[in-house]
């Protein structure tokens, strides 16, 4: 094989050549699965977050519910300036 001025063949100057095509795609390709990771865990946290506060407002709601503070607040009839609540109403 003929050998160039830097004494190399061609095929030596083309795997190098390569190596380096091969090294920059791969330093590419590292940077955008670092993007694409931080921009799934920030998307995790964020499902996580609202489920939580889902979860949450839920179990208050329900806790509400079973104690009848939603009844004692809610007016069912109003006469006058009196209201009543649902729970004086059904006691009546």
């Amino acid at each position: 094989m003929p050998k160039n001025d830097n004494g190399k063949t061609k095929a030596d100057q083309y795997r190098e050549e390569r190596k380096a095509r091969l090294a920059k795609s791969a330093k590419k390709t590292a940077s955008k699965s670092e993007k694409s990771m931080k921009i799934q865990k920030m998307i995790q946290k964020t499902i996580s977050i609202a489920l939580v506060v889902a979860l949450v407002s839920l179990i208050g709601w329900n806790i509400l519910g079973f104690t009848g503070a939603v009844q004692i607040m809610t007016p069912v009839l109003t006469i006058g300036s009196e209201k009543i609540s649902a729970r004086d109403f059904n006691y009546y």
